[in-house]
């Protein structure tokens, strides 16, 4: 592997990975971004200062975690962290991903239908053989998928809050302007950032590149400015419509349809089709990763590319299922739910069992080091 390779994948590999399955439900349709900032106003701004922060803390001690314990699956890790209540963890997962999917899904549906006149049926099934393609091959494609997709989707969002910008900049600096921070921002980015732990369970898979604790950190950092950049490029871009845009079921849909700009949209409509892919390929990875983790314990082979493929597409149904629910109903009661479900089974642990080992590891490094 060359020296750039290694740099890549261990600096921004991790970090692609978060955000990548961040991005399809976090900021493919808008709608999380108005539910947990926009609707605050201007306060919002400060409501992604509190999920920066969180974030650039909570990835840094799970990835530091993994690196010490060895732990690249989500059972494993968990294990490490909660002993013999890891199992609520599972049952935690298992939701939130099929959550993740379903809202992702949801959208795409809407969307499809309403604009293309394309049914859910034609676009489910697209997505399930995707994903199944993408599982059946593994690590090296997914990673090229996901890295080649992170930069389009980066180009596509700057390319639409630019075109906002064109359009309605003086909208954008007149809500600023006006200083409308609604209460309850901060409690909002905490729980945003909270739920959304359930993005870091597929990117332990690649924190066995991690050699040092500086290299755990310095991704984590670069993980957490990835997953928040476009967030802001959202969030500045809806306050152009604030506050009419507050409960529209997909804001950029919304937006792009008030500023006329039918070409873009269609660019649009491909990226929210890749993120769809991008995120239900990364909540799978997590389920794979803890089934391969507990076969390693009982000394039996991993799942073949074949099994990885099949497991891949019962999830998706099952998400794709659940995604007839409804759009806005899934984002305002099921993440909010799940992400104090987060904050009790991961951020605390974390934080103070996870943090101890880590010091308590540190200490017997340092011990050692100096026996020798």
């Amino acid at each position: 592997m060359s020296d750039f390779m290694k740099f890549f994948r261990i600096y921004f590999i991790p970090g692609i990975i978060f955000q990548s399955v961040l991005i399809g439900g976090g900021y493919g349709t808008g709608r999380e971004v108005v539910q947990y900032f926009g609707r605050f106003g201007a306060g919002g701004l400060w409501g992604l200062l509190v999920t920066f922060i969180f974030f650039a803390i909570i990835l840094f001690l799970s990835f530091e975690f993994a690196r010490i314990m060895r732990a690249y699956d989500y059972r494993s890790w968990i294990k490490g962290m909660l002993g013999p209540v890891w199992p609520l963890y599972d049952i935690l997962y298992f939701f939130m991903a099929i959550l993740v999917i379903a809202v992702i899904t949801a959208a795409a549906a809407n969307i499809l239908e309403e604009q293309l006149g394309i049914s859910f049926f034609i676009a489910a099934v697209f997505v399930i053989i995707v994903v199944g393609i993408l599982m059946f091959f593994g690590r090296s494609l997914i990673e090229g998928y996901k890295s080649i997709i992170t930069l389009v989707l980066y180009i596509t969002f700057i390319g639409l809050f630019i075109t906002v910008l064109a359009n309605r900049g003086p909208d954008i600096s007149a809500t600023i302007a006006l200083g409308i921070v609604e209460p309850g921002w901060a409690r909002s980015g905490f729980i945003y950032a909270m739920y959304n732990l359930v993005c870091i369970v597929p990117v332990l898979w690649f924190c066995d590149v991690f050699e040092t604790r500086k290299q755990a950190f310095v991704s984590s950092i670069i993980a957490a400015l990835l997953a928040i950049i476009p967030a802001l490029f959202t969030l500045l871009s809806m306050l152009a419509f604030y506050p009419d845009i507050v409960p529209v079921a997909v804001p950029w849909v919304y937006a792009m349809g008030a500023l006329g700009v039918a070409g873009l949209m269609y660019v649009y409509f491909v990226a929210l089709g890749a993120t769809l892919i991008e995120t239900s390929t990364g909540m799978v990875i997590g389920f794979v990763q803890r089934i391969n983790g507990h076969l390693d314990e009982l000394g039996k082979p991993q799942l073949t590319p074949q099994q990885r493929a099949i497991g891949s597409v019962i999830v998706l149904i099952a998400a794709m299922l659940l995604a007839q629910f409804g759009l806005i109903g899934l984002v305002a009661r099921g993440y909010t739910a799940m992400g104090y479900g987060f904050l009790i089974l991961h951020a605390l642990p974390v934080a103070t069992i996870g943090l101890y080992k880590i010091i308590k590891h540190q200490a017997t490094d340092s011990k050692s080091t100096i026996n020798q």
